[in-house]
């Protein structure tokens, strides 16, 4: 199961630098800007979560970075999350899940 999200995570970290490429390349399509800006900081309290820190209710996700935020932001995100998954053991992995209410039934 582990290596099942190492390899969802490898996708989305190249789907995302995809994204960040055409962000760079297009620095006045606000729209594509502003879900991006979201999509990476939403990924903040899903970090949180997995590290047992308390979440404020205030979070906010709706953010519209700069393009150089956003890549910072995602570089930032995207290295947490590699850490947290690369260093989960494989039970570790399904209590996570199970936590969630994610079985391998799901998978």
């Amino acid at each position: 199961m582990k290596e099942y999200f190492i390899s969802l995570f490898e996708y989305e970290s190249w789907a995302n630098n995809k994204i960040l490429m055409y962000i760079e390349g297009n620095p006045t399509n606000k729209y594509v800007i502003s879900v991006f800006s979201h999509l990476v900081a939403d990924m903040k309290p899903w970090i949180m979560q997995l590290n047992k820190e308390a979440v404020p209710e205030n979070i906010d996700c709706f953010l519209t970075w700069s393009v150089q935020q956003c890549k910072d932001e995602f570089n930032e995100a995207n290295t947490k999350i590699s850490h947290i998954v690369n260093s989960l053991h494989a039970n570790e992995m399904k209590k996570k899940l199970a936590h969630w209410g994610v079985t391998a039934k799901f998978l």
